[in-house]
């Protein structure tokens, strides 16, 4: 007989009678999806397996290789990805497994921050909250720590609610794409009643305790007046406190967080009410946060001070090294300074493009030389991904005027609801129609033809 898959102890214990940070109606989707995977409490267990995957607990030793990086780094920007539940303590350094760890966004910042090839970072958001536990904290230390190092925007894409705005917030800059979302600005806590499904089953649990409230919150009785209304406090001081910090990190009025009533906002209206900056595309993202940090712009808290290696320091040390090799051929080498560190200088957008090291200058040349383009103008969405990827200018310029021109994108308010009827008859799966090409075909076409 077919077993239901279930879910374990440990996971129940992240859902139940602790307040949660997360979108009212994934909450509810999430509690009914589970229903078929062991809830109610009778079919707990602890035997290891977790929502029913056989091999979830050797994929959960995985780690990543020691050589690389938790995060991608494209033009000098580390991307952070910040994605599913979120929870305390998970353990992992990136989002597995439908869920994203405080603590992994935490030593991925940590690794960003003392990173010499990164001068921003990014948050690229789609969560709809999690756990309240570990939130504020790792909020609280993106804004009085992350903030004033290294410049940090976030990006809603698609959706950035509850838990997951609080890390949206605390950043120097939050944006969001046109269809996505932003808000819940509020908590919420489930309790769950089974002394019928139980009675109805034949079973009585009796608990055995001591202190009053050692047992409040259990599934085996109703809950009580005293314990509801206890909890409903509860939820209230979050819920202010919740504002609060918001309040504090996007410097808007306690007031109107509050007046939000923890809705969620799409596109322009979170920008109107001081939820987010502004709604940009992903490209659009990437080009104008490396073009503030490269211009010293891209901190609200003035202007922003980085600190980079110095050219000059490292040409005297590198010169000297070279020459201790060359004299270590024809007799003993003397006491060099090579091995005297390279000084650190402090600089601002202002000297930035003086002081930058070899290799990030010649990435940002890169970048602007290819966005530079004429064949750019008309087709910006593959300028921006040949851009920020790994192609010459060379390269870049033979694939672009080797592509068709894109279609400029109508500017009324009426675009997305003209796009929705002119594909409407199309499939909504990743394959193209029959026949047809999918635009990210026609690029790869175009790419093997030329040569990478």
């Amino acid at each position: 007989m077919n077993q239901k898959p279930r879910i374990s102890l440990h996971l129940a214990n992240k859902l139940f009678n602790t307040p949660l940070a997360i979108c009212g109606n994934y909450y509810s989707t999430m509690l009914g999806a589970l229903q078929n995977r062991g809830l109610p409490v009778l079919a707990l267990n602890d035997n290891g397996t977790v929502l029913g995957s056989d091999n979830l607990a050797a994929r959960a030793e995985r780690t990543a290789p020691r050589d690389s990086k938790p995060y991608q780094v494209f033009g000098g920007i580390a991307v952070i990805s910040v994605s599913g539940s979120l929870v305390h303590k998970y353990g992992h350094l990136q989002p597995f497994s439908g869920m994203t760890g405080y603590d992994g966004i935490r030593a991925q910042l940590d690794m960003a921050l003392v990173d010499n090839e990164v001068f921003a970072i990014a948050l690229d958001i789609d969560s709809p909250g999690g756990q309240v536990a570990g939130c504020f904290a790792l909020g609280d230390y993106i804004f009085s720590t992350v903030r004033g190092q290294k410049p940090i925007w976030a990006l809603a894409d698609e959706l950035c609610a509850s838990a997951a705005y609080a890390l949206g917030a605390s950043c120097d800059r939050l944006y969001l794409s046109e269809t996505a979302s932003v808000g819940s600005i509020g908590v919420i806590c489930g309790h769950t009643d089974m002394s019928k499904a139980l009675e109805q089953a034949g079973f009585k649990v009796t608990l055995f305790y001591s202190g009053k409230h050692k047992a409040d919150g259990h599934p085996y009785a109703p809950i009580s007046d005293e314990l509801s209304a206890e909890l409903g406090a509860e939820m209230k001081e979050l819920h202010h406190y919740f504002a609060s910090r918001v309040a504090q990190w996007r410097n808007i009025a306690l007031a109107a967080v509050l007046e939000t009533e923890s809705r969620v906002y799409r596109g322009s209206k979170a920008v109107d009410i001081g939820l987010a900056d502004g709604v940009l595309s992903a490209d659009e993202f990437f080009s104008q946060l490396y073009q503030s940090a490269a211009t010293g712009s891209a901190s609200t808290q003035g202007v922003n001070a980085m600190t980079f290696p110095n050219p000059a320091a490292q040409a005297a040390a590198q010169a000297a090294a070279n020459a201790d090799i060359t004299a270590s051929t024809e007799q003993p080498a003397p006491n060099a300074d090579a091995t005297a560190p390279s000084k650190e200088v402090a600089v601002t957008g202002a000297t930035l493009s003086d002081t930058i090291p070899n290799a990030a200058r010649d990435e940002r040349a890169r970048i602007q030389g290819i966005l530079a383009l004429d064949a750019a103008a008309s087709r910006p969405k593959l300028a921006n991904k040949l851009a920020f990827g790994d192609y010459s200018v060379a390269q870049a310029q033979e694939i672009l005027e080797a592509a068709a021109e894109e279609t400029s994108p109508a500017t009324s308010e009426g675009t997305l609801t003209q796009l929705m009827e002119e594909h409407a008859a199309e499939p909504l799966d990743d394959e193209p129609s029959a026949g047809g090409h999918s635009e990210l075909d026609e690029t790869l076409a175009i790419m093997e033809q030329l040569g990478k």
